[in-house]
């Protein structure tokens, strides 16, 4: 007589080390181009859509301070403009400041950048894969 019990351990065990082997088997070149590109995508959104931008304003600056990237800074935008104040000709108007000469530098940080590439390589990675399994047990209930 066949103990159910152990059945189920080693049913279970066998699951376990197909899933791992399914893990860690080589991608096919049509998963490495999805990879590719969900990496790409995923640089390219966390880039433009997440900006924490700062503003400084003292007596005769103006200060803007944009931070892109996420999780980690990619790129660093700082704009200085300098506030003219022109003198009215009555005493009793104030006229508005005007923004005179600016200028601005754009900084990329490569540590910030290396870290992203690979966190969004090994998201697409799994995405992929995840996929990728589904699909094959999908199939594999439908066609067997």
């Amino acid at each position: 007589m066949i103990n159910e019990n152990c059945l189920e351990k080693e049913s279970f065990y066998r699951r376990f080390t197909n899933m791992v082997s399914d893990i860690f088997r080589l991608p096919e070149s049509t998963e490495i181009v999805y990879v590719a590109i969900l990496t790409a995508a995923f640089m390219f959104f966390s880039t433009t859509f997440f900006a924490n931008i700062e503003i400084s304003i003292t007596d005769i600056t103006l200060l803007f301070i944009g931070h892109y990237g996420f999780p980690f800074e990619i790129l660093r935008n700082v704009n200085a403009t300098r506030i003219i104040q022109i003198q009215p000709k009555l005493k009793y108007l104030m006229p508005p400041p005007i923004l005179g000469c600016s200028h601005g530098t754009v900084e990329l940080i490569w540590s910030g950048l290396l870290l992203n590439l690979i966190f969004y390589v090994l998201l697409s990675f799994v995405i992929v894969r995840v996929v990728a399994k589904v699909k094959d047990e999908i199939y594999l209930r439908i066609y067997y």
